[in-house]
């Protein structure tokens, strides 16, 4: 049975596989880091090994946001080989980003010719709690009471209450 977003992929040839499960949560704090792993069968016809360059590779495409995650393809480990109808768990890290929001990862096996083989791992993750309200607050805008130091630094989370009066019309 398939783990739940995955995208079979037919390929003919010697390689094949089939992601048997993802242990990725599906929410994230922003900035934490997380050790999570994708289990794979091999379904092909030969066995993978290291020195065949074997990896979990980062699709490359427009939809793929992996990059932001600090993610990078994980090769097969140094003497490693899977041999047919056997599983291998890649484990590795993912650094949310530290902006709110929902992503996509994508990944693939990938063999030393960078030819890609297999399902296709897709997965949505949300970053921060889906509850929580997200404002972005315009540079020149008026604060009261005014600010200690008269600024607002980037990419800093402040926590902060706002009170809406209105004015009429």
């Amino acid at each position: 049975e398939r783990s739940p977003g995955v995208n079979p992929t037919a390929v003919p040839g010697m390689y094949n596989s089939m992601i048997v499960s993802a242990n990725i949560p599906d929410t994230m704090d922003p900035g934490k880091t997380y050790n999570v792993n994708v289990t794979t069968l091999n379904n092909g016809k030969i066995s993978w090994s290291y020195l065949d360059h074997t990896k979990l590779a980062v699709l490359n495409n427009d939809t793929n946001d992996a990059a932001l995650f600090d993610s990078a393809s994980t090769v097969l480990q140094n003497g490693k080989i899977v041999e047919k109808n056997a599983t291998y768990s890649w484990s590795f890290n993912l650094k949310a980003p530290t902006m709110y929001g929902n992503y996509t990862l994508e990944y693939q096996l990938s063999n030393g010719n960078d030819s890609l083989f297999g399902d296709t791992l897709i997965k949505n993750i949300t970053v921060g709690d889906p509850n929580d309200t997200v404002m972005f607050i315009p540079a020149g805008a008026n604060y009261y009471p005014p600010l200690k130091d008269g600024t607002l630094k980037s990419f800093t989370w402040y926590n902060v209450s706002i009170t809406v009066k209105n004015m009429g019309r």
